[in-house]
């Protein structure tokens, strides 16, 4: 009775170690560093990304992030963040982007990515954002302020 129990206690400690072994291993592949600031970029959380000019995936923890690393890299391309509400990938171009808001990114204040101007002026009301931005309105000087601001 006692090598039957000690024998249990043995294959699920074993079976335990496996799994944990497993989730460890997934994890590290699937979470990487910002091309920008190097901070662990959490894929669960508003993240974004690129294609360098080499053909290489960036990742990034933060919209602010991206941006700032495209100011000094014009040949990123295919560019991306994660919408607020369907937390989902989407292209820049054609999102719409909420300033000033009591929602922080990885880095701190930032720009908060929606799909529509329906859904960015609801997000907006609802966490005291201080302007919608398009594409173009992102300028140097609204991506500097957000480094300037945590």
């Amino acid at each position: 009775c006692i090598c039957y129990i000690e024998g249990v206690r043995l294959a699920f400690s074993g079976l335990l170690f496996i799994v944990l072994l497993i989730a460890c291993a997934s994890e590290a592949q699937s979470v990487g560093r910002c091309a920008l600031c190097g901070m662990r970029v959490d894929p669960t959380g508003l993240v974004a990304g690129a294609t360098g000019a080499d053909g290489a995936s960036l990742a990034f923890d933060s919209a602010k992030c991206l941006f700032r690393y495209r100011l000094a890299h014009a040949d990123v391309r295919d560019a991306w963040v994660t919408d607020y509400y369907a937390r989902t990938h989407r292209p820049i171009e054609g999102t719409l982007f909420v300033l000033g808001s009591d929602v922080h990114g990885a880095m701190g204040p930032d720009l908060i990515a929606l799909a529509s101007r329906e859904d960015a002026d609801r997000f907006s009301r609802e966490h005291h954002g201080t302007s919608v931005l398009t594409l173009d309105q992102v300028t140097r000087t609204v991506v500097e302020a957000l480094f300037g601001a945590h």
